[in-house]
């Protein structure tokens, strides 16, 4: 890891750290959709997992990267993997995450860790997931993909889907979609605090305060990178805006407009057999 990405990723982790008590909402009202069996993982995963055998009859373990508080790990087991690992590099989130799945009864454990330097899961898991928000967080993007390889057992399969860079070249203005003066190429984005209902909450997140920054990968540079790992490419996917669901970027665009847009991306790829 790049001693770039090792100072950015512990500064990202205080400010991940500010949304404890907004993930502790949420996994109020999570709660009983996961204690019966419910999911958060969307129809587009869904639908990819779908075109794997059934979780249920190969996946021992899922191992979720920037797992945040949980959510999404604990769907991963409702929906068949026997047991999961979710890692996250800020302590809050993975003591919420620790606390859901004990309410729960989910097979489910958790790390505090950077994904860059996560130890002991080598050559384990059968599937490794991320996404929703995850990968432009990582800042030495070839040494995130050579993890997700070492993680992964061979034959094992690897499943991403994420927010697409195009979202960030444009902005709703009060006439429509304007463009935002910043590079596809994997720009750097700082700001502070976290504005107003960035984690899908009307009232946003009280008092975050510290510097975060993201770097929005193109799909191209994420695929490279897996490939040079030595990960096979399965599947590669864009959905327009249209498809968001809660993650629509441009709520107010008429829908013509967003149908024009990717706004996530899928990427499902597999780790040759020994």
């Amino acid at each position: 890891m790049s001693d770039d990405a090792r100072t950015v990723h512990a500064e990202n982790a205080v400010g991940w750290d500010e949304t404890a008590s907004w993930y502790a909402r949420r996994a109020e009202d999570l709660r009983e959709l996961l204690a019966s069996g419910g999911s958060t993982l969307q129809p587009q995963e869904h639908r990819l997992l779908g075109m794997l055998p059934p979780l249920g009859t190969w996946c021992d373990l899922a191992v979720h990267l920037q797992c945040a508080a949980g959510f999404d790990t604990v769907s991963l087991t409702n929906a068949g993997a026997r047991r999961a690992v979710g890692v996250d590099i800020a302590p809050e989130l993975v003591r919420n995450a620790r606390s859901l799945a004990a309410q729960v009864g989910a097979p489910a454990e958790f790390v505090c860790s950077d994904v860059l330097t996560l130890d002991g899961l080598d050559g384990q898991a059968d599937l490794v997931y991320t996404g929703k928000g995850a990968v432009h967080w990582m800042f030495d993007l070839r040494a995130w993909a050579g993890k997700v390889a070492a993680v992964l057992r061979p034959g094992g399969w690897f499943l991403l889907f994420d927010f697409h860079p195009m979202m960030w070249m444009f902005r709703e203005g009060d006439t429509g979609l304007e463009v935002n003066p910043v590079s596809y190429f994997a720009p750097v984005v700082t700001y502070h605090g976290w504005s107003q209902g960035h984690l899908g909450g009307a009232d946003g997140v009280e008092g975050g305060t510290s510097p975060k920054k993201l770097r929005p990968w193109p799909p191209s540079g994420v695929i490279q990178a897996l490939l040079g790992a030595g990960l096979e490419l399965k599947l590669f996917h864009e959905y327009p805006d249209t498809l968001a669901e809660q993650w629509t970027a441009y709520p107010r665009t008429p829908h013509r407009d967003r149908a024009r847009i990717a706004s996530t991306y899928a990427v499902l790829a597999r780790k040759p057999d020994a």
